[in-house]
């Protein structure tokens, strides 16, 4: 096969293999048939043969280079082993580089941390001393951890007579059959009463009675709010129940407005965000 050929063709049939093929350009290669051959002539590492071929070609035009071999195979002999021998050097090049760079690195390190140690043992920190306090300071300092314990000592006085007057309150309630054992009064007042205002019942009595065949049922918070707008409107010398029809639509009307009024907004809100959306894709766009 000629160098011209080559340049055509790399697939031959070698003699010692008639039912293979091989390339001229990659001696390592064998092929089982033609479809094979064609994949490797599309494959990366043929292709980098190809180029290797194409440049020691330039090279034997050069002025001062000898006659160029006849047989393709001398050529890449002569030439790609010399390509291959390059790079496996170069690679090793680099990695003693490399591990030249990590000890040197490694014993950087080593010196500074000993020079580190070697500072703090000729520059060592002074230790630290207690403060001393004038009588006057020791004084001020004295006042102020009695005056905290006094008042830590009120903070917990004043819990345990709170808890004290609850626990009274509920013996006189279940006393009087008003409650059973475990529920809290509120409707007299004082620290058993409720944000809902006197009557109303915030109390887990429905669910500790359980036990003892005491419970009660549960009232909803909604009914318990109910309970203190009558409780106001009874101190306040008012009936509940004489609503007018009035007063019952004008409460109706004023709840639909509220409603469309929040309609409304989050409706705006949106529009707002959607908009926004789309300027700002606009915008990348």
């Amino acid at each position: 096969m000629s160098v011209e050929q080559v340049n055509t063709n790399p697939i031959f049939a070698p003699a010692d293999r008639p039912n293979k093929s091989a390339c001229v350009l990659c001696p390592s290669k064998t092929f089982k048939n033609d479809h094979m051959a064609t994949l490797h002539l599309k494959s990366g590492s043929h292709l980098r043969s190809l180029k290797r071929w194409h440049a020691a070609l330039e090279n034997y035009q050069k002025p001062g280079r000898g006659p160029r071999p006849e047989d393709p195979r001398v050529i890449v002999a002569l030439n790609f082993r010399k390509i291959e021998t390059q790079r496996v050097l170069d690679k090793a090049r680099d990695k003693a580089n490399t591990q030249a760079k990590v000890a040197a690195r490694r014993a950087r390190k080593v010196i500074k941390k000993a020079e580190r140690e070697a500072y703090k043992a000729e520059h060592p920190k002074p230790s630290k001393q207690p403060k001393v306090l004038s009588e006057s300071e020791q004084a001020a300092l004295d006042a102020r951890r009695a005056k905290k314990k006094l008042e830590t000592a009120a903070r917990k006085a004043v819990k345990q007579e709170r808890k004290a007057n609850r626990e009274r309150e509920r013996q006189q309630a279940f006393a009087a059959g008003n409650l059973n054992a475990n529920s809290v009064p509120v409707a007299s007042g004082g620290s058993g009463s409720s944000k809902y205002g006197a009557g109303a019942s915030t109390s887990r009595s429905w669910r500790d009675g359980a036990a003892g065949g005491l419970a009660k049922k549960r009232v909803s918070p909604r009914m318990i709010r109910k309970r203190a707008r009558d409780a106001k409107l009874l101190a306040m010398g008012i009936d509940p129940a004489a609503k007018t029809g009035d007063e019952e639509m004008s409460r109706k009307l004023q709840k639909r407005k509220k409603k469309q009024e929040k309609h409304e907004k989050q409706s705006a809100k949106r529009k707002m965000m959607a908009a926004q959306r789309f300027n700002n894709k606009g915008s990348r766009n």
